[in-house]
């Protein structure tokens, strides 16, 4: 404030006398004229700087009296002004890149003294990968609002995919160290999976063994990785001998096993299995197939060989069984050969077996009636053929003789009633060999009543179905009236056929008998019934009569068996 301190009016010229800084202006420059002890303001800008943080400003101002020029009245004041120091740091700008392995890269910063005055900045720097490298290290001395280029270089390396880099840089004031600043670069390598599985195996293997493939998986992608394994086997003969998951770094691998085991009896057959590895980032996957196959060997054992002697008319069956020892199932064809034609095949001509079945094969040979024992033989070839492989086969032999039927007819029986005293009866038979070979037959006599004798001698020797009479006489002696005599000639062969017998039954006397009533029924079942009948001799002489029972359903029984001896008229 300028003030007249005289006694009269006067003007005042005011003027900027000095400033030290150069940061002021008089505002209000005037004249100014004023009456005694009249005031009036006189402003001064000061205009402080952006980078005079610490700094002061001088300013003096003086005011003369026009009046009192001659003896020099005049006043100053002084303005004291000064700056107050700010501190303060930028670094920019963050960085967030992604880049393949195997890239270098430069970052370029910028710090900046936002202070108001000079100041050194330090800088400390951190990376978590090691990727990166600080080029300008510092400090840097920077004058208010300067800047200064701070660099880092990124080399990623190889092998890196999927992972990342953080630096930091942070620059302090030196001046006023809790005064920072701080810049974050991030780095990510691009995470490229790449999957190899190798090799893919076709191998052919025998029946009952076991294999082992080896196969190679290699993290082929360009950082580290999980890998999973899947399996699958056709036929359930592989196993996976390390199933994993496998942690791999990039260019990494590892040996996977896959186990085969070929079971017995599966010639013929494959099984395919596929291995696939898959990586967890990505999902790419690769595959491997293993094809084992087992080549197919046919076998076959028919079995057994054999002989059999056969009556003629009668039928054989020959038993055999037939194996598969190939290794793989197999059809074979049945075949047969006869001889003399008396074979057939009974099962089935094709047969389908797994490995080590075995099934029935039946042969039926039937020798014809009236073949000669020891004259003909029948072989039968009984063949089974492979179709897998035709010129495997075996074949079973079945020898069929024919065998001795011994056989004898003897006949009739002669019956005479009503013979005479003193009279001779002669009685033929005929004595045949029914035997299919050469016989010799012995006879033997007996005579009830002692009347008959046997006239032809044995033994006797007769060929297949030749016959020979046999003679019987037989004389009623005196006294032999009423009486009866039953001659029987009973013929056995050394062959073994017989006893065979005939009876001449020579009376003297006429017989009869009657056997009466029928009788006929209707009963509950569970009821017995019994039925009476009467048996006379209607004959003209004693007589001894013999009964016999046929029942059609086995229900009956003979309670009076007899035999009933008889005279002439009487019954029972």
């Amino acid at each position: 404030r300028l003030t007249n301190t005289g006694a009269a009016e006067d003007t005042f010229d005011v003027g900027l006398a000095s400033s030290s800084q150069g940061w002021a202006a008089l505002v209000d420059s005037g004249p100014f004229t004023l009456s005694p002890n009249a005031a009036a303001d006189v402003r001064v800008r000061v205009v402080v700087p952006p980078a005079s943080g610490g700094l002061s400003e001088v300013t003096v101002i003086t005011a003369a009296s026009r009046a009192g020029s001659l003896s020099g009245v005049s006043a100053a004041v002084t303005d004291t002004s000064r700056s107050i120091r700010t501190y303060g740091a930028e670094i920019a700008p963050d960085y967030d890149r992604s880049v393949a392995p195997g890239t270098t890269l430069t970052y370029t910063h910028h710090l900046t003294n936002t202070g108001n005055y000079t100041d050194t900045f330090a800088l400390s720097f951190s990376t978590t990968g090691c990727w990166t490298t600080l080029l300008d290290t510092g400090p840097f001395t920077l004058t208010a609002g300067s800047s200064a280029t701070v660099r880092v270089r990124v080399t990623v390396p190889d092998g890196v995919g999927g992972s990342e880099d953080v630096s930091t840089i942070v620059a302090t004031s030196q001046t006023s160290p809790t005064h920072t600043a701080r810049v974050t670069d991030t780095t990510h390598a691009i995470y490229t999976p790449t999957v190899v599985l190798t090799p893919s195996v076709t191998y052919a293997a025998s029946a009952g063994t076991t294999v082992t493939y080896t196969h190679y998986l290699t993290n082929a992608g360009n950082g580290p990785d999980w890998f999973d394994l899947g399996f699958e086997s056709s036929r359930g003969w592989a196993t996976l001998s390390d199933p994993g998951p496998f942690s791999l770094d990039a260019g990494e691998g590892v040996t996977v096993h896959v186990r085969v085991e070929v079971p017995a009896g599966s010639g013929g057959l494959t099984d395919t299995a596929i291995l696939t590895a898959t990586a967890r980032d990505g999902a790419v996957s690769a595959s491997v197939t293993d094809v084992t196959s087992v080549s197919q060997n046919a076998g076959a054992d028919l079995y057994p060989n054999s002989t059999a002697s056969v009556l003629p008319g009668d039928t054989y069956h020959f038993i055999h069984y037939l194996k598969n020892t190939g290794n793989g199932t197999d059809t074979y064809d049945i075949a047969l050969a006869s001889s003399r034609g008396w074979a057939t095949l009974e099962t089935s001509s094709t047969v389908t077996l797994g490995y080590g079945e075995i099934a029935q094969v039946s042969v039926a040979v039937q020798v014809p009636e009236g073949v000669i024992s020891g004259t003909q033989t029948n072989l039968t070839v009984i063949t089974a053929t492979s179709r897998f492989d035709p010129s495997v086969s075996d074949t079973a032999y079945n020898t069929t003789t024919v065998g001795f039927a011994p056989g004898v007819s003897f006949a009739p029986d002669h019956i005479t009633s009503g013979a005479s005293e003193g009279h001779t009866y002669n009685y033929t038979h005929t004595l045949t060999n029914q035997g299919n070979y050469t016989d010799t037959f012995t006879l033997t006599f007996g005579t009830s009543a002692g009347w008959g004798s046997l006239l032809t001698l044995s033994p006797i020797v007769l060929g297949p179905w030749q016959s020979t009479t046999v003679q019987v006489q037989v004389t009623v002696p005196a006294g032999g009236s009423g009486q009866f005599d039953t001659s029987i000639v009973t013929a056995t062969s050394q062959g073994g056929a017989g006893p065979a017998v005939v009876h001449d039954t020579t009376a003297a006397f006429n017989p009869g008998v009657a056997f009466e009533p029928d009788g006929s029924q209707t009963v509950n079942p569970g009821d017995s019934v019994t039925y009476t009948h009467h048996l006379t001799n209607t004959g003209d002489a004693q007589d001894t009569i013999v009964l016999s029972l046929n029942s059609s359903l086995g229900w009956a029984t003979l309670l009076d068996p007899g035999p009933f001896t008889l005279a002439a008229g009487a019954s029972a």
